[in-house]
C-alpha cells in the first residue's frame, strides 16, 4: 500500500504544468478619425452630405450632427427664397405674395423633416483627453435626390390639378379661392427645386406647364375680386398701406 504522501507526490509529478495567463493589456484609445475637424475620406462629397456634432454625450453630439445637415439646405434654400420674395413683391399683390410665403415657409420645414429621415449616425468617437464626444452623420445623396424628385412630383400633380378647377369655374369668388390655393401651391416647387438641384443639378426635371402658367393664373383670379381692409389701433395705418 502506498503511503498519502508518497501518492499525493506522484500526482503532482504527473500533471501537466499550469499555464499563467497574464490580464489582457488594457485598449488602446481608438485614433483621432479622419472627419473630426475635417473631410470624412470613406464619405466622398460627390455621394454624400456630411455634417459633424459634439457634445457631452452621444445623443447630444448626433443631434447637433443631424441638425448640421439640415443646416446644409436651409441656409441655401433661404438665400434662393429670398431672391424670389424679392421678385414677388414687385409683382405679385398682397394675398398671393402672403400666400406664398407662408407656403415656402411651411414647404421648406417638411421637406428637411423629410430628409432627416435618411440621414444615419455614420460614426461616433470620445476624444480620450476632454470626455468629449463626437458624432459624424451622412445622408446619402442618390437617396435624397429620390425623395425630392417624388415631392416635386406631388407638388405639379397639385398645381396641374387646381389650375384644372380654375380654368372650369364662372364663379369670381370661387375663381379667388382656387386662385389662392393655386399660388400656395406653386409656391411651394421652389424650395423643393433648390435642394434638388443643391444635391444634383442635372436631376431636377423641367416643371409641366401647369407650373409655368400658374403664378400668371392666380394673379388674375386674385385680381378679379377686390379686397377691402380695415384696420383699427396702433400700426393701423401702415397695415392698410401695406395690404393695398
Amino acid at each position: 500500500m502506498i503511503a498519502p504522501t508518497l501518492a499525493l507526490a506522484l500526482s503532482l509529478a504527473q500533471a501537466p504544468p499550469l499555464t499563467i495567463v497574464p490580464p489582457p493589456a488594457p485598449e488602446a484609445p481608438a485614433a483621432r478619425p479622419d472627419w473630426v475637424g475635417g473631410m470624412p475620406a470613406a464619405f466622398p462629397r460627390e455621394r454624400w452630405v456630411t455634417a459633424e456634432g459634439s457634445g457631452d454625450d452621444r445623443a447630444a453630439a448626433e443631434s447637433r450632427a443631424r441638425a448640421g445637415v439640415a443646416a446644409f439646405f436651409e441656409s441655401r434654400v433661404s438665400a434662393s427664397t429670398r431672391v424670389r420674395e424679392a421678385e414677388a413683391r414687385r409683382k405679385a399683390g398682397f394675398v398671393e405674395l402672403r400666400a406664398s410665403a407662408q407656403a415656402v415657409e411651411q414647404e421648406v420645414a417638411a421637406t428637411s423633416a423629410r430628409l432627416l429621415e435618411g440621414v444615419e449616425i455614420a460614426d461616433a468617437w470620445t476624444d480620450p483627453a476632454t470626455g468629449r464626444v463626437h458624432a459624424l452623420a451622412a445622408l446619402d445623396r442618390a437617396r435624397a435626390v429620390e425623395t425630392l424628385r417624388r415631392r416635386l412630383a406631388e407638388v405639379d400633380a397639385e398645381v396641374a390639378a387646381i389650375a384644372k378647377r380654375l380654368a372650369a369655374e364662372p364663379a369670381r369668388l370661387g375663381r379667388a379661392s382656387l386662385g389662392f390655393r393655386l399660388a400656395t401651391a406653386a409656391a411651394r416647387r421652389g424650395p423643393v427645386a433648390d435642394e434638388l438641384r443643391l444635391l444634383d443639378p442635372a436631376a431636377e426635371p423641367a416643371p409641366p406647364p401647369e407650373a409655368l402658367a400658374a403664378r400668371a393664373a392666380a394673379e388674375k383670379a386674385l385680381a378679379e375680386v377686390a379686397v377691402l381692409v380695415r384696420a383699427t389701433g396702433e400700426g393701423s395705418a401702415s397695415a392698410a398701406a401695406a395690404a393695398t
